[in-house]
């Protein structure tokens, strides 16, 4: 699945690869175990004389690099994203591929075409190695001949996909990078894509119930994978519409709040006890000579293991503030609000001049959002 497919679930971090955060979601492993059983399968049908070790070690063997192309498909996102100097958080693997979690929305066309562009790209990549393998072991090894030419075909199918004009596939994506250069209008491609999104799932659900019940409970996965394509399609279209009713208002037009501070060398056993308790704002400046250095929030502390909490400072555990993306007076509201989304933070520096100005949260700005419905957008 593409960059924007925000499939959100508890997930287990891995490790680091490219200095991007590698997370799995809890339904990645049934996938995973599914995928392995089935695979195996094939080397059972094809190889009957193999012991059931031997052909669960190759079905393994197939679902191992079925989930590093799946990998790779996002790495591709991740490598194009960076190169706009845009940061990737992480990358999460679940039941419906994956999402490269960008820190920021692409802010041009170009952006956004290439970095979606790229997953495709790579999966027919992948596409083609495995056929040359394929047929560079056609008359030497069968099993290798099976994996690769399975292998091959089935990121051929992910490259096609992926590649549908409908959001949030990387094709709708494609098709909104297309239609915002070409109109100049970001909310009105959004929206053409998103119902572009809503018409394929619609497709998928159809094509889904006929082979329910016809061939039976394999048309559920066409069902369920559209289910998910409308849904995001759908969540997409309303905040393109809740963008386009409020263009007009920004940041400024917000009252931005102050963070209290905490000296750097203050122990984290301080910092929760004499610092956090009895309040709760979120977030505290890290100051170090009266210069703001960084952002560290109670949650970070809490990570450190009492017994450490005297050893450890707010310094070693903070978020240094050339990490944390900083925006604009004159950002639209909704921009700050999908800004917040894609880094999963509660609340962003608003900085004009390099001078730090105040920090907006989420809060304020689904509260302002709420009133001007409430009452009128005028």
């Amino acid at each position: 699945m593409p960059i924007g497919s925000k499939f959100m679930e508890p997930t287990v971090r891995v490790g680091k690869i490219f200095g991007i955060e590698l997370n799995l979601g809890y339904s990645w492993f049934l996938i995973f175990i599914f995928a392995t059983v089935v695979m195996a399968m094939q080397f059972d049908a094809n190889f009957p004389e193999w012991s059931p070790v031997h052909q669960f070690a190759w079905g393994l063997g197939m679902s191992v690099l079925f989930f590093v192309s799946i990998l790779g498909h996002e790495l591709a996102h991740s490598i194009v994203a960076m190169r706009y100097k845009i940061k990737v958080l992480s990358i999460r693997l679940h039941i419906f591929g994956g999402w490269a979690r960008l820190g920021r929305p692409p802010k041009t066309p170009a952006e956004e075409f290439a970095i979606a562009i790229a997953g495709p790209l790579a999966s027919l990549l992948f596409a083609c190695i495995f056929g040359i393998i394929w047929v560079l072991s056609e008359e030497n090894n069968a099993a290798l001949q099976l994996l690769a030419g399975q292998l091959a075909w089935i990121n051929l199918i992910l490259a096609i996909f992926n590649s549908l004009p409908g959001f949030p596939l990387d094709g709708g994506l494609v098709l909104r990078a297309l239609l915002w250069a070409v109109k100049g209008k970001y909310t009105t491609a959004t929206k053409i894509a998103a119902y572009s999104g809503q018409f394929m799932a619609a497709t998928f659900m159809f094509t889904g119930l006929l082979l329910f019940t016809r061939i039976g409970l394999s048309g559920l996965w066409f069902i369920i994978i559209g289910y998910n394509l409308f849904s995001s399609s759908r969540a997409q279209l309303k905040d393109a519409t809740l963008r386009e009713n409020f263009k007009a208002f920004k940041v400024s037009d917000l009252a931005l709040h102050q963070l209290p501070q905490v000296g750097t060398n203050t122990s984290i056993h301080d910092f929760l006890g004499s610092y956090v308790f009895g309040s709760n704002p979120g977030c505290y400046l890290v100051v170090d000579d009266n210069v703001v250095v960084g952002l560290v929030s109670p949650e970070q502390a809490k990570i450190i293991e009492p017994q450490l909490g005297d050893f450890t400072t707010v310094n070693q555990v903070m978020t240094p503030l050339n990490n944390v993306e900083l925006i604009d007076p004159e950002t639209e509201i909704m921009m700050a609000l999908e800004l917040m989304d894609c880094t999963e933070t509660g609340q962003l520096p608003v900085v004009q001049n390099q001078q730090l100005q105040g920090f907006i949260s989420r809060e304020s700005l689904i509260n302002f959002i709420r009133t001007r419905f409430q009452y009128g957008t005028n």
